[in-house]
C-alpha cells in the first residue's frame, strides 16, 4: 500500500482563479484531493510554506523526506512548487517529562498569526468550524483526469482529515492554555554584560509584538514576578534572580532560546532550553520542612538582607518564628559583634543548643535543593569563649532573679537544663511544640520515642495568706495536660502542689499507669528537681536582706584587696610595721611646733609623691633657699615605702630618694624641711577637710591644715604651694582653693 504524498501543482495561466492549488495523490485510486487553501494563507511562497507547515503537521503518515524537497519558486513559468514546511522544535516527549518538575504552567502557545482579521482565535467553535470546512471541501471535489474517485472519502482518510487541528504547536513546553486572557509572562534576565542584555532586552521586545500574548514583560527588580528566567552566562553565578528563581521553581533558561525565538519570529518551546543542573525533584513540603528559623538582625548588615533570606526560608517550606527560644536553626545575617539576643546554651558545655550559622547556608540550601550540613556554614564568633562571656554579663544586668527553679537532675541531653521562675511570671508552660510552649522539654529520640506531649504540663503560680500573720506566700501548682503523664516523686498526679526538693519527671512511656499510682523509677531522660525558698512580701525582710547583701559585699570586697595586698608585697607585715615607724620616728624628731613663727615673705611647699621621685633635684634645690620650708606628708613616705620595692626604674629612684629624706632627717643637714605629725591633718568634712578615701585626700587634707591652721595666724605675705605633677591632684586643690602650680620647674 502506497502512503500519500503533498504537492503543489499550478496551471500556465497567470489568472487568480488559477492559483497553486495542493493536492493529495493517492496511487491507489489514482485521485487527487484539492484542499481548500485557508483564508489567512498569503499568496506568496511564504504563505504557502507556512500553510504546508500545518498540513505537514497534521499528517503523521506523510513522509516530508521523499515527497517534499527543497523549496523553488520559478518566477517565469510558475509551474511547479514543492515546499519544506518542518516545525521548529518538536518537543512534545521532552516537554511533559520537564513539565513536571515546576509547581505553576509558564508556557507560551503560538505566535501572534500576521493578519488583519482576528477571526482565527483558538476557540472550540471555531476550531470545529474549520475541521468541518475541510472535511466538507474534501468530499465534494473531484479530478475529472482522476476516474475512479468515490464521492465519499474512506474511513481511513476521514480519520486522517480530523486529526487535522491546531493542537500541535511547535512551541509549548506544557500543552494547555492559559486559563485567561490576562495571563502575563515576565521574563527576567541573568548575567552577561551590558551589550549582551541590550541584545536581549531587545529581542524579548520585538517578540512580545508578534505573539499572541499581549502581557510579555521585562523583569526588573521585583524576582518574585518572574515568570521565566534567561541566564546570559554558560556558568551562572548565584545572583538574587538566579536563587529567586529557583526558590520559586521557575524556568531557568539558556540565552540560545531567545536568539532561536528570533530568527522564527516568535517565542519557540522552551523544553530544549533548559539548564539541566535545576531541573530537580523537590521534596514534599519543601527540603527545610519542619525547620524553625530565627534570623539574627544587626547594625552592619551584609547581603542579602534579612527579610531576604526571610523569604528563602518560607519558599523551601520552612518557618519563621518571633522568639529566638522558639528556633532550631538561628542564621546570622550581620558582621557586628553588638549583641541583641542571648543565644540558648546549654548550662554544662556553654555551646548553642541549636546549631548558628552565616547567611550563606540559606542561599546554598535554595541553590542545591539539599539540606546541607550546618558544621561548614556555623559562625564561629557565637562559638567562641569571648561571646560566652559577653552574654554571661548582659544576663547578670538584665535578667531578674528567679525565685524557684526547676533544675535537670543529670548531664543528660536534654533541651532546657534550667526552668527559671519569676514572680512576675504568673503561668508557664512545658512541651514539645516551640511554638506554643515558653520552655521546650525534649530529648533527641522524641520522635523515635515520643513520651513528651506538645502542650505537656503548666506551672502557676499562687500566693496564699499566711494563717499566722498577714503576709502573703507564693506557692507553685503543676497541672498536667499530657497524654503520657508527668511525676512527681515517682507518683502520676494531674495537679500537685510542688515543695522545695521533689523530683518531676515529664513522660512515661507505658501510659497504663493510672493517676496516684507509684512506680519503682520513671523511663524518661526529662528528670527536674523543683528548688525554691519561702519569698515574704514585706519591706522589712527586704531591706534587710538588701543590707546584709551589701555588707556582704564589702566584706568581700576587702577580703579581696587584703588578698591582692599580700601577694604584690614581698615584705611581711611586720617588717612593714618596723620600716614605717622607724621612718615616723626620724619624722618627728625633726619636727617643729605649730606655734614656729616663719620668716616675712615666706612660702611654704608641700612635696607629692611623683616630685620626689621624678624630680628630685627640685626639693634639692628649694632647700637651699632662704624664705622657703618644705613638707613630706607621712602618705608620701607610706608610698615611696611601696614603690621602693619595684625593680624598676621607678624603684631606683624611690630607693634614692629615701635615701636623701634618711639622711637629711638623720644629720639635721636642713632646717627647713618637716616632716608633717600625727596630728597635724584635718579629720574629714567635719574639720573642715575632705573625706579621706584615697591617698590625695589624705595629703589635700595636709595643705589644708597647714594652711588654715598655721598660715592663717600669721602675715598675709605667707603662701602655700602644692608641688605635683598629678593633674587630678592639681584639680582638687583648685576646688580647695590650694595653690599648685602646673609648671614649677
Amino acid at each position: 500500500m502506497h502512503k500519500p504524498s503533498l504537492v503543489f501543482s499550478s496551471s500556465t495561466t497567470k489568472t487568480k482563479a488559477s492559483s497553486p492549488q495542493p493536492t493529495i495523490s493517492n496511487s491507489k485510486h489514482h485521485q487527487l484531493v484539492p484542499l481548500r487553501k485557508p483564508e489567512h494563507a498569503d499568496s506568496s511562497i511564504d504563505g504557502k510554506a507556512s500553510f504546508m507547515k500545518e498540513v505537514v503537521s497534521s499528517f503523521p503518515e506523510i513522509k516530508s523526506s521523499k515527497t517534499l524537497g527543497s523549496t523553488k519558486a520559478h518566477s517565469e513559468n510558475n509551474r511547479s512548487i514543492i515546499t519544506t514546511a518542518t516545525p521548529l522544535k518538536n518537543s512534545s516527549k521532552s516537554t511533559n517529562n520537564n513539565s513536571e518538575l515546576f509547581n505553576h504552567s509558564f508556557t507560551f502557545e503560538s505566535p501572534k498569526k500576521n493578519t488583519t482579521t482576528s477571526s482565527l482565535s483558538s476557540s472550540n467553535d471555531l476550531e470545529s468550524s474549520d475541521k468541518k470546512r475541510k472535511l466538507d471541501q474534501a468530499s465534494t471535489s473531484s479530478l475529472s483526469s482522476s476516474p475512479g474517485w468515490k464521492t465519499k472519502p474512506s474511513k481511513k482518510l476521514k480519520d486522517t482529515f480530523s486529526s487535522i487541528s491546531d493542537e500541535k504547536k511547535p512551541f509549548s513546553h506544557k500543552e494547555v492554555k492559559p486559563k485567561s486572557k490576562k495571563t502575563k509572562f515576565i521574563i527576567g534576565v541573568t548575567g552577561g554584560d551590558f551589550m549582551e542584555k541590550g541584545e536581549v532586552v531587545n529581542i524579548i521586545k520585538k517578540l512580545s509584538k508578534n505573539s499572541e500574548y499581549e502581557c510579555v514583560e521585562i523583569g526588573g527588580s521585583d524576582c518574585e514576578k518572574f515568570t521565566h528566567l534567561v541566564c546570559l552566562d554558560e556558568d551562572p553565578k548565584k545572583t538574587l534572580k538566579l536563587i529567586y528563581s529557583i526558590a520559586l521553581n521557575i524556568p531557568i533558561l539558556k540565552s540560545s532560546w531567545l536568539y532561536e525565538s528570533d530568527k522564527a519570529s516568535y517565542f519557540v518551546s522552551e523544553s530544549e532550553f533548559y539548564i539541566t543542573k535545576y531541573l530537580r525533584k523537590r521534596p514534599n513540603g519543601g527540603v527545610l520542612k519542619d525547620k524553625r528559623c530565627f534570623v539574627l538582625r544587626g547594625d552592619n548588615v551584609s547581603f542579602p538582607s534579612p527579610e531576604i533570606c526571610e523569604r528563602f526560608i518560607e519558599l523551601c517550606g520552612g518557618s519563621i518564628v518571633e522568639k529566638i527560644t522558639q528556633a532550631n536553626i538561628i542564621i546570622t545575617t550581620s558582621t557586628s559583634k553588638e549583641l541583641e539576643y542571648i543565644i540558648p546554651r546549654h548550662d554544662i558545655s556553654s555551646l548553642p543548643i541549636y546549631p548558628v550559622v552565616k547567611m550563606r547556608w540559606i542561599v546554598d540550601v535554595v541553590d542545591k535543593q539539599q539540606l546541607l550540613d550546618t558544621k561548614e556554614y556555623r559562625d564561629e564568633y557565637y562559638y567562641s569563649a569571648e561571646c560566652i562571656t559577653k552574654e554571661k554579663e548582659i544576663l547578670a544586668q538584665t535578667v531578674p532573679s528567679h525565685i524557684a527553679c526547676l533544675r535537670l537532675t543529670s548531664t543528660l541531653d536534654c533541651t532546657s537544663q534550667l526552668i527559671p521562675l519569676y514572680a512576675d511570671k504568673k503561668v508557664v508552660t512545658l512541651g514539645r511544640a516551640a511554638t506554643d510552649v515558653d520552655h521546650v522539654i525534649d530529648t533527641p529520640n522524641s520522635k523515635q520515642n515520643p513520651v513528651i506531649s506538645r502542650i505537656h504540663a503548666k506551672i502557676v503560680q499562687i500566693q496564699e495568706n499566711n494563717s499566722q500573720n498577714e503576709e502573703k506566700v507564693i506557692r507553685w501548682k503543676l497541672i498536667d495536660s499530657s497524654s503520657n503523664g508527668t511525676f512527681v516523686n515517682n507518683t502520676k498526679v494531674k495537679e500537685a502542689f510542688l515543695m522545695n526538693g521533689d523530683i518531676i519527671a515529664f513522660g512515661h512511656n507505658k501510659a497504663n499507669v493510672a493517676v496516684g499510682e507509684k512506680v519503682p523509677f520513671v523511663q524518661t531522660k526529662c528528670i527536674y528537681v523543683f528548688e525554691t525558698e519561702e519569698v515574704v512580701n514585706t519591706e522589712d525582710v527586704q531591706k534587710e536582706k538588701e543590707e546584709l547583701k551589701k555588707e556582704n559585699e564589702k566584706m568581700r570586697q576587702e577580703i579581696q584587696r587584703l588578698r591582692e595586698t599580700h601577694i604584690k608585697t614581698a615584705m611581711s607585715n611586720m617588717q612593714k610595721e618596723k620600716e614605717i615607724i622607724r621612718l615616723q620616728n626620724l619624722v618627728l624628731q625633726n619636727q617643729r611646733k605649730d606655734a614656729l613663727e616663719f620668716p616675712f615673705n615666706h612660702k611654704l611647699y608641700i612635696i607629692d609623691t611623683n616630685v620626689l621621685v621624678e624630680r628630685l633635684h627640685i626639693l634639692k634645690n628649694l632647700l637651699e633657699k632662704v624664705n622657703c620650708s618644705c613638707v613630706i606628708p607621712q602618705t608620701v613616705i607610706s608610698e615611696l615605702d611601696k614603690l621602693k620595692l619595684r625593680k624598676d626604674m621607678c624603684g631606683i629612684k624611690a630607693r634614692d630618694a629615701i635615701r636623701f629624706l634618711e639622711e637629711s632627717f638623720e644629720k639635721g643637714k636642713y632646717d627647713n624641711l618637716y616632716g608633717q605629725q600625727s596630728h597635724q591633718t584635718l579629720n574629714g568634712m567635719e574639720d573642715g577637710g575632705v573625706q579621706s578615701q584615697s591617698a590625695d585626700d589624705h595629703i589635700i587634707n595636709c595643705c589644708l591644715y597647714f594652711k588654715d591652721k598655721v598660715l592663717k595666724r600669721k602675715e598675709k605675705n605667707h603662701e602655700l604651694i602644692l608641688l605635683t605633677y598629678d593633674r587630678n591632684m592639681r584639680i582638687k586643690s583648685g576646688i580647695n582653693k590650694i595653690y599648685a602650680p602646673s609648671n614649677f620647674e
